[in-house]
């Protein structure tokens, strides 16, 4: 790689710069230089030293400063948080019969409504399509047909999976 006149000086130009900043940063901070506010120091009272601590020996205390202090807490919304609740409801199960357990998917072809064509139960039986993966569900009727798999309307199986997923497992219920 060969350097253009340009990037010569400017290399040159960010070297001069480097040997002058470090020495003054050093001098800067030495341990005897008078305490003056740093970014360690910011919020501490004018009395305290901007290093957080002085040694032993120079007449001052050995304890050190917390520069960022002990907050207290703080809620977004200013109110506190709502208490845990003491008795939790967790509904186990259903009364349902699990009459099948088929594959789902769905079909333009199908009539949009609550009709869903499979094999597996008697035609004009009311089913409850649960998706077991999310618990959501749906009910349908269900109509004849020549496959195995539960197949539904668009519509109606966007409300328990995403089309992307298709076929998904799903327990159909009586009751």
């Amino acid at each position: 790689m060969r350097l253009q006149r340009a990037d010569r000086r400017r290399l040159a130009f960010a070297s001069a710069l480097t040997v002058f900043a470090l020495p003054a940063v050093w001098l800067a901070n030495r341990d005897n230089a008078p305490a003056r506010p740093n970014v360690a120091a910011v919020g501490l009272a004018a009395d305290h030293s901007a290093r957080g601590h002085r040694r032993a020996g120079n007449g001052g205390p050995t304890t050190s400063a917390d520069p960022m202090g002990v907050p207290d807490p703080l809620f977004l919304d200013e109110e506190p948080a709502a208490p845990a609740p003491e008795h939790v409801s967790v509904a186990v199960g259903s009364d349902d019969a699990v009459v099948a357990t088929p594959m789902a998917t769905y079909s333009r072809s199908v009539a949009d409504g609550d009709t869903c064509p499979f094999n597996g139960v008697a035609a004009g039986t009311t089913v409850t399509v649960v998706n077991p993966d999310n618990g959501r569900s749906l009910e349908c009727v269900t109509v004849s047909s020549d496959g195995d798999e539960l197949v539904l309307h668009p519509d109606r199986f966007i409300l328990i999976a995403d089309l992307m997923t298709a076929p998904i497992p799903v327990e159909l219920h009586i009751g």
